[in-house]
């Protein structure tokens, strides 16, 4: 997850051109796992965990989903290649305050056997303890705003860093704005471009892998209505787009790691706060629930129920 402010101007800049591939930094991986034969998961109960928060009150996982009060957060015990598939949801942040920062993401975390846990979690973030691609599929301001976020390489783009283009800490992010509950109508300075989804009602996010080059793509679902990110949606502060080295990175990963879902609600971070600022924000009070969780891809390691592929 990001742990930065966003600045407001970088939030809708236009898509810029092509940002350079040459890049210095690459992983030494050598893919384990073949071509994607896709499969569903439909995760029960013990297919999830508490990496934190079990057993506060409000806080529950159930087959296919979990809601998170006030703190928490669930993880996949399963490990998926999604190259030319697919992980989708149910969510609902009608119950989330502004300022909180609910969210679902996925990360590559090493493992050479078994299940994912919380003592193999890893980010794109400095404060974690391990560094890992990190694939922000929403991370919302309270029921006002949302990013969808690639971060494949470490360090912070302004800063310098080793690399001057890439989807870092900070990440390439696309950044939109909910319709959202009454009592917040009037609580952002600016809302371009226009609302669409009703954050007061339940909706469907389904993010996309492509097979061959690991292009990452996010779809917001609310009846009729549809919001799609692809491409150069995703922008980074200077105003790059995920290039083919960013897409090889997810790829390679994919392969050779294997995706780990996480989601957790927090404070101390969320998309557009200065375009929708919150005024000492407190998770109390606020919840957050996901259902019908399904996945469309390969289990590499750990465990998910099968389930019959939608159409």
């Amino acid at each position: 997850m990001q742990t930065l402010g966003l600045a407001a101007s970088a939030l809708f800049a236009a898509a810029a051109a092509q940002a350079s591939e040459s890049r210095p930094w690459r992983p030494q991986m050598v893919p384990r796992h073949g071509p994607t034969e896709v499969q569903c998961f439909c995760p029960k109960a013990s297919d999830l965990q508490w990496d934190y928060g079990e057993g506060k009150p409000g806080n529950e996982i159930r087959d296919g989903g979990w809601t998170i009060t006030e703190d928490g957060r669930v993880s996949s015990k399963g490990v998926f290649n999604l190259l030319g598939g697919y992980v989708e949801y149910d969510i609902d942040i009608s119950r989330t305050a502004i300022g909180v920062n609910s969210n679902v993401y996925g990360v590559f975390p090493f493992m050479a056997a078994g299940g994912f846990d919380a003592q193999q979690y890893c980010d794109a973030q400095p404060i974690s303890p391990v560094w890992c691609p990190e694939m922000d599929f929403v991370e919302n301001n309270g029921p006002v705003a949302w990013t969808s976020t690639w971060h494949t390489v470490p360090g912070r783009v302004p800063n310098g860093t080793r690399n001057s283009a890439g989807c870092d800490e900070k990440g390439c992010y696309a950044a939109r704005f909910y319709q959202p509950p009454f009592h917040y109508k009037a609580q952002c300075t600016a809302r371009e471009p226009a609302p669409v989804i009703d954050s007061s009602r339940t909706y469907t996010i389904r993010t996309s892998f492509d097979e061959l080059t690991g292009d990452m793509s996010v779809t917001f679902k609310q009846g009729a209505t549809t919001v799609n990110m692809a491409g150069d949606s995703f922008l980074n502060d200077l105003g790059s787009a995920p290039d083919s080295y960013d897409r090889s990175i997810v790829k390679q990963f994919m392969e050779e790691r294997g995706l780990a879902m996480v989601s957790s609600l927090w404070v101390g971070w969320v998309p557009a706060a200065a375009i929708c600022p919150s005024y000492d924000a407190t998770p109390e009070g606020s919840s957050f629930s996901v259902s019908k969780l399904r996945f469309a891809g390969k289990l590499i390691r750990g465990s998910a129920s099968t389930c019959p592929c939608s159409a």
